[in-house]
Order: structure tokens, then C-alpha cells, then sequence
């Protein structure tokens, strides 16, 4: 036990929310201990500091498998977690616990009146609970009244997005509110190999949740075009269901066009810079309109991850995204029209340098995740 330790918990796993591994590593930094507790849902190949302890707890188990399991399982995975976070906090008495979105929240205000009260509790939300769209007395329906109730209890309160502070109590928030987008890591990017031009072919990536609403359907339908006299190809980074990839293969195959679409699937954080190297520009379209998609401007990791490896980025155009970024030169915005996507993927071929050397500028100068770190008041 340290006497200055502290404990971060996600339901999920910290690797989930590449934000999350750079909250890790910066707090390892300040901390003497650093306990990392989450489900043992993915096989973590992530090298955390030699001061950080990954705590998983219960048998593996994938994450979708887990969203699959029935309420009895469910619950007994809950508690079991709770119990875990119990303990771990009883036993090391941290100076702070962090909980990452709502369902820690519940497993905190269950376990509080059997701890200390000197524990600092810092909330940090990834994603907006839809309290509308959770299935009634589920474990996230609850979570919505405890992360509420939390308000008056909180040490830190930190958002990704500014825009999503309408969804939270902060009048009653106790402590101190911080904007902390989800920029990466300079110390980590820095250490990889950045992108550039190609002459044969444009490789268009995107990464992240893999489903309608990102205008893939309408990009794989161009593939046969040739842009520059280059070969068009699309890499899709991330989880998707049998379905929609067996959609997106369907679209390919009937246009001879299957050598133009690859998956990745979802794999060590770390394997994300080294894909990214080997493509020419970032996808970020967004077209949904729920809270989390409407509000994405500073919360969508990957729009940040591609500039930090230095790939012009192609954005769905609408007010909320030229709001953040057209004060950047390293982005393009789209409508999806078919003639506005070769011209707009044109452009970023043809200024591919130029769109770069903004990219690389701009994060290691105004878009990292240190820059707003350092402003938290610990």
C-alpha cells in the first residue's frame, strides 16, 4: 500500500478508451501507485508504467459476449466488480478513485458509506448516458440516478466535450469542472513513424465502431474510380457484426471490387499508430444526430489520432464539425454526394503536404492530451 495511490476503474477496459490510457500514464507520473480496475474483457497487450497495476476481474469473457448474457450473469458480474472496487479501495486508500462513466458511479455509491471519507472522487464521462434509450431497472438505467447523485460528492468532474455539460448537474457539483478533450499523447505518437504521399494508391481509413451512419456504404461504391490515377482502397479499424461487414463485402463483390475493402478488426491499442502509417487519409464522418454523434467535435479520439500521425482527414460537413476545426488546415468536409467525395479526396491527395504539416503542427502545438492535463489541479 502507498500513501499515495490512486484508483482508476472503467466497466468495460481502459484499451476501449485510448483517453483512458493516456489519463494512466499521466497520473503514473504524480502517483506513487496507480490501480487500474476493470472486467476482464479483452487480452491486454498494452505496456502500462512499471508504477500501474491492471486489475481485471472475472472469468474472460468478450465484451459483446457480455452485452449478450442474460440478467442473472449480468448482475453477478456487477457486483462482483463492485465488490472488487470495495476492496481495492478499502485496502490501499487511495487519495483519489476515478470513475470512467456511469455504471462505475453505481458500484461507487453502493460501496461509499463503508469507506473513507477522505477519498477524492474524481467522475470522468467518456460517453453521455441516453437515459431515454436504457432498458427500464437494467444496471444503466440505475447508473443514471447515481452518477446524478455523485454531483455533491465530487472532488473533479471532467467532460471530453464542452458541449455535453447541458447533460450533467453541475450546479451541484461540489469541486472543480475541467475540460479534457480526447486528444493523444505527444510522448506517444512521438515515437512512431508518421504517414505520407503515396504514388500508387490512396488508402482511406476508418477507425472506430464500424456501422451505418459514416458513409461507408457510399465511399465503397467509388472504389473503382481512380483518383489522381490512384488506386482507391478502404480500411476499416475496429468492431463491426457479421452483418454489416457481410453488407459492406456484398457491396464490394458485386462491383469486382473486393481487393479495394480490408478489415482490421479490433486489436491492441498499439497496433493503432503502426496501421495508420500505412494510409493516406483519416475518415471521420459522423452523421447521426444522437447526443454522443452531435457532439464529437472534441470527443472523437480518432479525428486527433489521424493529425498525430500526420493524415489529412476527411469530416462529414455540417456546422457542429466547422465549428471545432476550420481553423485547422488539415481537414476536408464532405456531403456525400459522390462528385463531393473524389473531389474532396482530390484535394487531400493533391495538398497531401501541406494538409500534413498543419496536422502535425497543430498537436504537438494545441491538440494534445498534456496541454489540458497539466491545467487539472490535483
Amino acid at each position: 500500500m502507498s500513501d499515495n495511490s490512486i484508483v482508476i476503474t472503467v466497466y468495460s477496459h481502459p484499451e476501449f478508451y485510448p483517453p483512458t490510457l493516456n489519463l494512466i500514464d499521466e497520473l503514473s507520473l504524480k502517483f506513487d501507485k496507480v490501480y487500474v480496475l476493470s472486467r476482464n474483457v479483452f487480452d491486454s497487450k498494452w505496456i502500462y508504467p512499471n508504477n500501474t497495476e491492471l486489475i481485471s476481474k472475472g472469468e474472460r469473457i468478450s465484451i459483446r459476449d457480455s452485452e449478450k448474457a442474460n440478467n442473472f450473469k449480468k448482475i453477478v458480474s456487477f457486483f462482483s466488480y463492485t465488490f472488487s472496487l470495495w476492496k481495492l479501495c478499502l485496502i490501499n486508500k487511495p487519495k483519489y478513485v476515478i470513475l470512467c462513466d456511469p455504471i462505475p458511479t453505481l458500484s461507487f455509491y453502493l460501496i461509499s458509506p463503508f469507506l473513507s471519507k477522505s477519498i477524492k472522487i474524481w467522475y470522468h464521462n467518456h460517453d453521455v448516458l441516453e437515459f431515454q434509450k436504457v432498458k427500464k431497472y437494467s444496471i444503466s438505467w440505475l447508473s443514471h440516478f447515481s452518477e446524478k447523485a455523485l454531483f455533491n460528492k465530487l472532488a473533479i468532474f471532467t467532460l471530453p466535450s464542452e458541449e455535453r455539460i447541458k447533460y450533467f448537474p453541475l450546479k451541484n457539483l461540489l469541486g472543480k469542472y475541467y475540460f479534457l478533450p480526447n486528444y493523444p499523447r505527444v510522448k506517444y505518437y512521438s515515437k512512431f513513424k508518421k504517414a505520407i504521399r503515396s504514388e500508387c494508391e490512396i488508402r482511406l481509413l476508418f477507425q472506430g465502431s464500424i456501422g451505418p451512419g459514416h458513409g461507408l456504404e457510399e465511399i465503397i461504391n467509388l472504389l473503382h474510380i481512380k483518383v489522381n490515377n490512384k488506386k482507391l482502397v478502404l480500411v476499416l479499424k475496429g468492431f463491426s457484426t457479421d452483418i454489416y461487414k457481410s453488407n459492406l463485402f456484398s457491396i464490394a463483390k458485386r462491383k469486382n471490387l473486393s481487393n479495394h475493402l480490408e478489415f482490421h478488426g479490433v486489436t491492441d491499442y498499439s497496433e493503432v499508430p503502426i496501421l495508420m502509417n500505412t494510409c493516406n487519409i483519416g475518415l471521420a464522418i459522423f452523421t447521426d444526430n444522437d447526443v454522443m454523434n452531435s457532439t464529437l467535435g472534441t470527443a472523437s479520439n480518432k479525428i486527433y489520432e489521424y493529425a498525430a500521425m500526420g493524415l489529412p482527414v476527411l469530416l462529414f460537413d455540417n456546422h457542429h464539425f466547422k465549428g471545432h476545426l476550420s481553423n485547422y488546415k488539415f481537414c476536408a468536409y464532405t456531403n456525400l454526394n459522390p462528385e463531393d467525395i473524389l473531389e474532396k479526396i482530390k484535394l487531400l491527395d493533391d495538398e497531401f503536404d501541406v494538409f500534413s504539416s498543419n496536422a502535425l503542427d497543430k498537436f504537438s502545438s494545441v491538440l494534445n492530451f498534456e496541454k489540458f492535463f497539466k491545467k487539472i489541479e490535483l
